[in-house]
C-alpha cells in the first residue's frame, strides 16, 4: 500500500470534472495540473514549461491541443489596435469546458410559421363509427 503526503503550505485545487474526464490522456490531465499550479500572473510561454519536462515540446504541443479540442483550455492572441500588429497570447485555462455560444442579434425567425398540421390518427373516429353502428342497430332493433 502506497502512502501519499501532500504539503500544506503549497497545493492546488482541481475540479474532479477534469481529472476524471475520460476523453484527456494522462499526459492532457498532467499539464493542466501542472498549468493551474502556477501562479495566476505567471506568462506562459511553450518552450518554458517544455523545460520543466523529459517530455518536450512535441509532445506538450500535443497535450495542450488536447486541452483546447474539449474546452479546457482556450489559446488567443491579441492584435495591437494602432499597428495591428499581433501582441502577447492570452491563456485561459478553466477547469470546467470553456463553450462559445454564438450571440446573435436577432433571431433567425422574425415571425415563426404556423402550419395547420393535419391530425394523424385518433381514436374518436372510431369510436364514433361503432357509436353509430350500434346505434343503427338499435334503431333497426326497435323497427322490428
Amino acid at each position: 500500500m502506497a502512502v501519499i503526503r501532500k504539503k500544506k503550505h503549497s497545493y492546488t485545487i482541481l475540479s474532479n470534472s477534469v481529472i476524471r474526464d475520460e476523453r484527456l490522456s494522462w499526459k492532457a490531465r498532467g499539464i493542466f495540473a501542472y498549468l493551474m499550479s502556477l501562479p495566476e500572473d505567471w506568462t506562459f510561454h511553450q518552450a518554458e514549461i517544455a523545460k520543466h519536462s523529459p517530455d518536450g515540446l512535441a509532445s506538450l504541443r500535443a497535450g495542450l491541443k488536447e486541452l483546447q479540442k474539449y474546452k479546457y483550455l482556450s489559446i488567443s492572441r491579441e492584435r495591437d489596435s494602432k499597428t495591428g500588429t499581433l501582441g502577447e497570447s492570452v491563456w485561459i485555462l478553466d477547469d470546467s469546458p470553456i463553450f462559445d455560444y454564438p450571440i446573435l442579434d436577432k433571431p433567425i425567425l422574425d415571425k415563426p410559421i404556423l402550419d395547420n398540421r393535419k391530425l394523424l390518427n385518433t381514436n374518436t373516429t372510431n369510436y364514433l363509427d361503432n357509436k353509430l353502428l350500434i346505434d343503427d342497430e338499435e334503431d333497426a332493433r326497435t323497427r322490428e
